[in-house]
């Protein structure tokens, strides 16, 4: 009875991991770097704290950092990308402003 319920508690404490998880690599797959980066914190902060005794969780602990990594590489492609864009549309807009 008891193995059962230490069974029941740890997979209690692991599902919220796992689907946060999956959630975290949905997001990244769609390029959606703000909620990733939120559900990233949610996991340290939360989700983690309480898994920390399975060495399973180190593996996820691992991975969070590639993430952050990638979403911060991803989110300097995007800000860059979207700079030279500005800068090639800029003289159009300049010229249509000045010619009203």
């Amino acid at each position: 009875q008891r193995n059962i319920q230490q069974t029941i508690d740890a997979l209690s404490q692991a599902f919220p991991v796992f689907e946060t998880y999956r959630k975290l690599q949905e997001c990244m797959e769609e390029k959606k770097l703000y909620p990733a980066l939120k559900l990233l914190e949610q996991l340290e902060t939360k989700h983690l704290v309480l898994v920390k005794e399975h060495r399973w969780s180190e593996l996820i602990q691992h991975n969070i950092a590639k993430f952050r990594n990638q979403i911060r590489n991803e989110s300097h492609n995007e800000l860059k990308n979207f700079l030279e864009n500005v800068a090639t549309h800029a003289d159009k807009i300049g010229k249509s402003a000045f010619a009203q």
